[in-house]
């Protein structure tokens, strides 16, 4: 049974317009730390970013990045490297220096960016290069069903994963997760989901065909998708009423090619109300949460796949969720141009309670 809701601990007020995007940012070199020792980014419909310095909940930092009629679609720090990267509705990628940029004037330039002419709500999805070089990101193409890999610092396409061959049409990609699994050595797989409700899962080694597709969410757009830190389970939410969470079981290739996956979901969470705009698990694995458009953001057990709680504060729209890198903060964006903080399960606490 869900647990009645706690209040925040904090209400960030500031953006005149609602509220995209959130993200935590830990500088480069800072120790652990409190939570509080931390940035949150945050970025709105009229193409304001603001850095929110936690420990005196105000603003440190508001630029415009995008044109007022374009706006932020998503953001995401680059831990440990000091980097930010920025997606905004015009379809336009941007990297920049964290650093410089919260201490800058106005005129800071973005260590580079890119456009791929997409111009939808599809979140892009980054990660650490391989050979440890500049971050890579996902996120459609000017055909909207197929899904692009940028090199981000030299602002170059290097992969292109066309959508999966059904007899019927997948449609557009409207969900995408960059994941590298944690500590297999394995390739970066590319999770994509669509307008018909199909999730796949490519490998960047083999792009020309996913390793595996499956239907989900009862043939409804899929709007968010999280993987887990081992990269072959993790959430897919869409905008009907059900958050499916699923993993992925490696088969055996051949000829030492990697091998093809098959999908199946582990539970099927039906709510009251429909939509999701974006779902995040935990770092450490425990919990995950789900943006509604109810203005609710719902919080699951990941492990023991149960609801816990249901968190209420928003009167409109709730688009996005961060959590914060010590896992003990949870910010929650909305539409109604707030953003809310709260306390959730802290990790240093018992862990059998929750």
């Amino acid at each position: 049974m869900a647990r009645k809701s706690p209040d925040p601990r904090n209400v960030l007020r500031g953006h005149r317009k609602g509220v995209k995007c959130v993200c935590f940012y830990r500088g480069e070199g800072a120790g652990a730390g409190s939570e509080d020792d931390v940035l949150l980014f945050s970025g709105d419909q009229e193409g304001r970013l603001k850095a929110w310095d936690l420990r005196r909940r105000r603003a440190s930092l508001d630029r415009r990045l995008y044109p007022q009629d374009s706006g932020f679609v998503s953001l995401c720090a680059v831990e440990g490297e000091g980097k930010l990267l920025t997606q905004g509705r015009e379809g336009c990628v941007k990297y920049w220096d964290a650093e410089r940029l919260c201490s800058s004037s106005e005129g800071e330039r973005p260590l580079a960016e890119f456009s791929t002419g997409c111009y939808n709500f599809c979140r892009f999805s980054a990660s650490s290069s391989a050979d440890g070089g500049d971050p890579i990101a996902a996120l459609p193409s000017s055909d909207a069903s197929v899904v692009e890999i940028w090199d981000v610092g030299l602002s170059k396409r290097i992969s292109v994963l066309q959508a999966p061959t059904k007899e019927k049409a997948v449609g557009m990609c409207t969900a995408v997760c960059l994941k590298a699994p944690a500590g297999s050595g394995d390739g970066t797989l590319v999770w994509a989901g669509y307008e018909s409700g199909d999730l796949a899962c490519f490998d960047l080694r083999q792009s020309a065909a996913p390793l595996a597709l499956a239907s989900f969410s009862s043939n409804e757009p899929l709007m968010s998708i999280a993987v887990d830190k081992m990269g072959l389970a993790g959430v897919a939410a869409s905008v009907g009423s059900e958050l499916v969470q699923f993993e992925a079981s490696p088969k055996s290739g051949e000829g030492g090619e990697p091998g093809r996956l098959g999908i199946r979901a582990l539970e099927t969470f039906e709510m009251k109300q429909p939509g999701v705009s974006e779902v995040s698990i935990r770092s450490d694995g425990r919990i995950f949460v789900a943006a509604g458009w109810d203005g609710r953001v719902r919080v699951f057990d990941y492990k023991k796949r149960a609801p816990l709680a249901v968190l209420k504060y928003h009167q409109k729209n709730c688009n996005a969720v961060a959590f914060s890198p010590g896992c003990g903060l949870l910010a929650s964006a909305s539409e109604d141009s707030n953003i809310a903080l709260w306390d959730i399960y802290p990790t240093k606490k018992k862990t059998q309670a929750s």
